[in-house]
């Protein structure tokens, strides 16, 4: 029996990064959501990312990650943490249909944030 996946897609912002800093921050992230034991984690093709992004023959910046539902909240907390240590950096992070922006706030205020997005997207908060 297959077990069930969410499929996350994060982009990535940094104000003060270039081309091959944002490589290189995404490729950083991309290595602290492996320890979560995630399903998988890519780079999305130029194909696959939305209109108007840029990146060649990946769209840097850009992550898609599949994973157990249970993990959502804990791939979250870890984004919320790695936006915070850099007031420079933000994170659309898109769930199904419903895409937050997590612009580094207070650790009170990005759980709030979280928690009604995922309770706008129909997955209720971790208890």
């Amino acid at each position: 029996m297959e077990r069930p996946t969410e499929r996350v897609v994060v982009q990535i912002n940094s104000a003060h990064a270039d081309t091959m800093q944002l490589d290189e921050l995404s490729r950083s992230l991309a290595n602290q959501i492996r320890e979560l034991e995630v399903n998988s984690i890519d780079r999305l093709a130029k194909d696959e990312a939305p209109p108007g992004s840029k990146g060649d023959p990946f769209t840097v910046g850009w992550l898609a990650i599949t994973l157990a539902p249970k993990l959502i909240n804990t791939l979250f907390d870890m984004l919320a943490e790695w936006v915070s240590r850099d007031r420079s950096r933000t994170l659309k992070v898109t769930l199904g249909q419903d895409t937050i922006e997590l612009p580094g706030p207070t650790p009170a205020e990005r759980q709030q944030i979280i928690d009604k997005w995922l309770h706008d997207a129909g997955r209720p908060p971790a208890p």
